[in-house]
């Protein structure tokens, strides 16, 4: 695309988001969507539909996105978490800024820096009365004619949430991730113990029952060396409540516009993984690509960030974000929890919903 074309792209998605803001009521974001889809009409045939990764969270998001932005026809964004609210107002009132603020910083100031983040702030903050679809749009155009990837986790802890998603991009594409639920939940152990431990606090009342020092090598859970009453929270049932979110909303998304995979699978064979990936997208995908995008680590956003938005996505791709097929080792459905301490195994629709994956 010439620099002419996209300086007239530049104008048409801003006129838009200016015509928005005028003609929407303020406050009613159902009168936002409504205009916001017919205005995407237009700002469609500016910028290719987007790729949506949907996964719960610890579920390899990170490395996929990160993999697949460096083929030159993709760019991998951070978690934006643009669609978990409606209103760039509700999103600037949210908790989690550093995503979307080293997104803005990189792609309309040229840099993440400490100044460039203040600066996307300010971008974000003059935009406060448009939909979150408006801006995600005005990225998207911006990074015209690549195909945006959106991987925002949380997108799938709400129904609704993915059914506006694909409301507002009838044709966008769903690449759905799943990963063995032990290895889910050793994860999501491992990550509010550390955040416990960074922020100088106890852990979650649920991991009450295990400390730091029951992490192995490479922060991987072994067996709790203390045994205590269960307190009732289990990560498997955020598994098994995220999946029945993401198979629930793929029913309605015609079969073409949906992939499937196992995180492990695509880890341990990257090559045969990111070929049927890019098949299934209509890119290239010859051999100097994929070896390409083998290496995550030269992402735009693979490093941690400055002081004022340091992660913005998962901090352990962060520290460590080359591939490493070690990542997927083998996990078994059988045998007690570790992250629980009265020596229950998987549940059994646990475990049947994981055997539909594959998983043993």
């Amino acid at each position: 695309m010439t620099s002419t074309v996209m300086r007239i792209s530049h104008r048409l998605a801003n006129a838009l988001c200016r015509a928005m803001k005028c003609r929407i009521e303020r406050g009613t974001t159902a009168s936002m969507d409504r205009y916001h889809a017919r205005a995407s009409k237009v700002v469609r045939g500016l910028a290719p539909d987007p790729l949506f990764i949907l996964s719960p969270p610890r579920s390899f998001t990170s490395i996929v996105c990160a993999m697949l932005g460096e083929h030159p026809e993709m760019y991998g964004l951070p978690e934006t978490g643009l669609f978990t609210v409606r209103t760039m107002k509700r999103w600037l009132n949210g908790p989690r800024h550093a995503g979307l603020l080293r997104c803005v910083a990189e792609l309309f100031f040229g840099e993440q820096t400490e100044e460039s983040i203040v600066l996307a702030g300010g971008w974000l903050r003059r935009r406060q009365s448009l939909s979150t679809v408006a801006v995600f749009d005005q990225i998207a155009t911006r990074l015209a004619p690549c195909m945006v990837i959106e991987k925002t986790p949380a997108m799938v802890s709400r129904l609704d949430t993915l059914q506006h998603i694909l409301e507002m991009y009838p044709h966008a594409r769903f690449f759905y991730i799943c990963r063995h639920p032990r290895g889910y939940g050793r994860s999501v152990m491992n990550h509010m113990l550390e955040l416990a431990a960074d922020r100088n606090a106890p852990p979650p009342r649920w991991l009450e029952h295990l400390r730091p020092g029951d992490m192995g090598d490479g922060g991987a859970l072994v067996r709790a060396r203390t045994r205590v009453d269960w307190p009732g929270r289990d990560p498997q049932w955020d598994w098994l409540r995220l999946h029945e979110n993401i198979l629930g909303f793929l029913k309605d998304v015609p079969a073409d516009q949906q992939l499937a995979m196992r995180g492990e699978d695509l880890l341990v064979d990257p090559d045969h993984g990111l070929r049927t990936i890019t098949t299934w997208l209509g890119l290239r995908s010859d051999d100097a690509l994929i070896d390409a995008m083998k290496h995550p680590e030269r992402g735009p956003y693979s490093f941690i960030g400055p002081a004022n938005a340091r992660f913005g996505t998962s901090r352990h791709f962060l520290r460590a974000p080359q591939l490493r097929p070690d990542r997927a080792t083998p996990q078994s459905l059988d045998g007690p929890l570790e992250w629980r301490g009265d020596g229950a195994w998987f549940a059994p629709e646990i475990r049947r919903l994981a055997q539909t994956f594959g998983y043993t």
